[in-house]
């Protein structure tokens, strides 16, 4: 370090002495003194730290182009579909993506986790090679179970239609898991503008298929799935063929038997472990579905899905990308000694760009569904106004979550699955004993705000943040929120109707959003970070007596 150090100082030294600044005074003390080994370390690390949040960022803003072109489109379609099909079919899809969900996840072991942590591609490939190898067993075994099972699992959910539509169900696990294979590689390789176009393909294909098929007068539950079929493959396979043709030629080389046994061993952790934590995840999300199905019917499935679905789309919007890029940054920082600066910075991010939105739909949910669908859709408002505070505590922790992925806390991971499951399946059980499905998803909700305002103090604390640092940050982004509840609460008492609350909630979304953007530095940053790099100005005596790097 001391080496470097010097280094870094004489070739400050030699910079300032062949060209000062234009606007430095050659005559003065302060531009002809030496830099000293300290300060140039100090920018060093200053200059390193920008540019890591920069590139943060930047990635960032890649891959929420890509999903907020995705979801735009998801949204117009929902415009349409929500008209064209029943609530009776949107449940039917519903509880089919359900079970696809706990497939998928199980797909490939959660070996595809692995692919970003060896130093090398060569030992990531054959870890490829592993995910790959499972997901075309486990598809092949889903299709069998499927085949044997009959009409068993429909009549537990009271969804007999289901039954003609499961044979789909293998073709959807094999496209899905090789989707997250490919999205982990290609996230390592730092293709994030092919994985932006694959989120792109894969709405556009599916908002497309759905709206046209249901014109066409196809307005079963069957056709939504078939659509949603389509766009995985379609988007799967075009990633596949990009994929081969950029590090087809590094697969074959280095994709070994052998290699492939010994990934199989060291990441042996992830199916012990992170399987059983992301099918407990999965069996927790899904847990609503199952119990709204059994205990009411489809069309409350249909309404509860669609609420669901579009308070997780704009909120996926960030969480989901932030995701993959903080991982990646994570497993880098990890040896760097940077964890703490990385979460923080992350959820920052998360909560100013969550906590605004999500109140606003706890006030306005049932107007703005009634403006957007029709009164048939008024319901499904109302189960989003009880879900936005719980939508908005997971946004903000469960991205941050990969840190325990990446610091092998595999077993602590399990363990808050295990609460996730046994604190949800109470809250649903006695939810079902009130026979509301308000009554229902408000427990939910209430578990829900609990459980994961629990799992982000642990991964605050296992990042070296003190919690307590960041309760100001969220007192300071809910305090924002104040004035506009005043003015959504007053428009309500005067029997504001629908179309004026949805006007008033979106230019008050867009003023904030605009005021972020030009008070918050790392949202700004957001914004400009494809198009900066960063400068770094040092004034040696003012290093020296802070004690500080120079921001």
């Amino acid at each position: 370090m001391n080496n470097k150090a010097e280094q870094r100082a004489e070739k400050l030294n030699r910079s300032t002495a062949l060209g000062a600044a234009p606007d430095a005074d050659p005559s003065t003390p302060e531009s002809q003194q030496p830099i000293e080994p300290e300060v140039a370390a100090a920018v060093e690390l200053s200059a390193a730290s920008v540019a890591e949040k920069r590139s943060f960022l930047g990635d960032v803003l890649k891959l929420v182009w890509g999903t907020g072109s995705a979801q735009v489109l998801g949204i117009l379609a929902a415009l349409f579909t929500a008209r064209l099909f029943t609530p009776s079919a949107f449940g039917v899809a519903a509880l089919f993506a359900s079970i696809s969900s706990l497939a998928i996840i199980t797909s490939t072991l959660r070996y595809e986790l692995a692919i970003m942590l060896p130093k090398h591609d060569e030992e990531s490939a054959n870890a490829v090679g592993v995910s790959v190898l499972f997901v075309l067993l486990i598809s092949t075994a889903i299709g069998g179970l499927a085949w044997a099972s009959g009409d068993m699992l429909p009549r537990l959910l009271k969804a007999p239609d289901l039954h003609h539509y499961l044979w789909l169900l293998p073709v959807n696990v094999f496209f899905g898991g090789l989707f997250s294979v490919l999205n982990h590689w290609n996230s390592r390789r730092k293709c994030f503008t092919r994985l932006m176009v694959a989120q792109i393909v894969n709405a556009a294909c599916t908002a497309g298929a759905q709206v046209g098929l249901g014109l066409a007068g196809r307005n079963t539950g069957g056709y939504l799935i078939a659509a949603a079929i389509l766009g995985l493959a379609t988007s799967t396979s075009m990633m596949a063929l990009l994929t081969w043709r950029d590090n087809g030629r590094l697969f074959v080389d280095s994709v070994r038997w052998n290699g492939v046994v010994a990934a199989l061993k060291r990441y042996r952790r992830f199916p012990k472990y992170s399987t059983a934590k992301a099918l407990l995840d999965v069996v927790a999300w899904q847990m609503p579905v199952w119990f709204l199905s059994s205990g009411f019917s489809t069309t409350v499935v249909g309404r509860y899905a669609l609420g669901a679905k579009l308070m997780h789309m704009p909120m996926n919007l960030i969480g989901n990308n932030v995701a993959i890029v903080f991982f990646q940054r994570a497993a880098r920082a990890k040896h760097e000694g940077r964890l703490e600066q990385a979460v923080e910075s992350s959820f920052r991010c998360l909560a100013v760009l969550s906590l605004f939105p999500c109140l606003l739909v706890a006030l306005t949910g049932r107007d703005l569904f009634v403006v957007a669908f029709g009164r048939t859709w008024a319901e499904a408002g109302v189960y989003a106004q009880i879900l936005s505070v719980w939508i908005c505590v997971w946004f903000v922790s469960s991205p941050l979550g990969k840190l325990l992925d990446v610091l092998e806390k595999q077993a602590l991971h399990l363990r808050l699955s295990v609460l996730n499951v046994v604190t949800r399946f109470a809250a649903l059980w006695l939810g079902m004993m009130t026979h509301s499905p308000r009554m229902m998803l408000a427990l939910l909700a209430a578990c829900g705000i609990l459980v994961y305002g629990y799992y982000g103090v642990l991964i605050l604390k296992h990042s070296g943040l003190s919690p307590w640092k960041m309760l100001p940050i969220m007192i300071k982004y809910l305090l924002r929120f104040v004035p506009t509840g005043i003015v959504i609460v007053a428009l309500q008492y005067m029997g504001a109707p629908p179309i004026v609350m949805v006007a008033a909630a979106g230019i008050m979304l867009v003023a904030y959003y605009l005021y972020v953007l030009t008070t918050e530095p790392e949202m700004l940053d957001l914004a400009t970070a494809r198009f900066t790099s960063p400068r770094v100005s040092v004034n040696n005596n003012a290093v020296r007596n802070s004690g500080r790097t120079p921001a």
